[in-house]
């Protein structure tokens, strides 16, 4: 199964990272303070490790999902997407990444949460599903909105995914 991410409004030349830095930090943030030997991280416990790093850094809440959480031999990768505290909608691109090691140390942070807040506009007509409709081979289609960063502020958009049993082209 094939699956393409369209972006109907947001312009591609605002890609670069004009919303924020990437910011990598070697942190030492003990979620396991008595040491025990079986310990798991909850995904609270580093939820609110992160948010508490976060209104450090940056001075402000901010609003904070679980995306992605994966055990290695190494430790537990949680990856949390940035939400736009105002109405709850995704920021593109924008959340924090914490590396827990199998002591229950949070170790490493990549930080690339959006600072802006400013929404230019509104959002657009929904995409259209009968835009799709006639593909060969489509599954699913699915529109999220977002809010894509750029140099001014916020641009509101929607994230389609189209899932393709085939593609043509390959």
């Amino acid at each position: 199964m094939k699956q393409f991410i369209f972006f109907t409004i947001a312009l591609l030349f605002t890609l670069p990272q004009v919303h924020g830095q990437k910011v990598y930090r070697k942190v030492s943030i003990n979620l396991n303070p008595n040491q025990q030997t079986s310990f798991t991280p909850s995904v609270d416990s580093v939820k609110k490790a992160v948010l508490a790093y976060a209104k450090t850094e940056r001075g402000t809440d901010t609003n904070l999902k679980l995306d992605y959480l994966k055990e290695s031999p190494g430790g537990w990768h949680f990856t949390f997407r940035h939400f736009r505290l105002a109405d709850d909608t995704p920021i593109a691109g924008s959340g924090i990444k914490a590396n827990l090691n199998k002591a229950g140390r949070i170790v490493s942070l990549m930080d690339n949460l959006s600072t802006l807040e400013n929404v230019i506009g509104d959002f657009p007509a929904s995409f259209s599903p009968q835009l799709v409709s006639s593909i060969d081979g489509l599954i699913s289609f699915k529109q999220e909105a977002i809010y894509f960063p750029s140099e001014k502020g916020l641009l509101p958009a929607y994230e389609v995914m189209i899932s393709l049993s085939e593609y043509p082209f390959y």
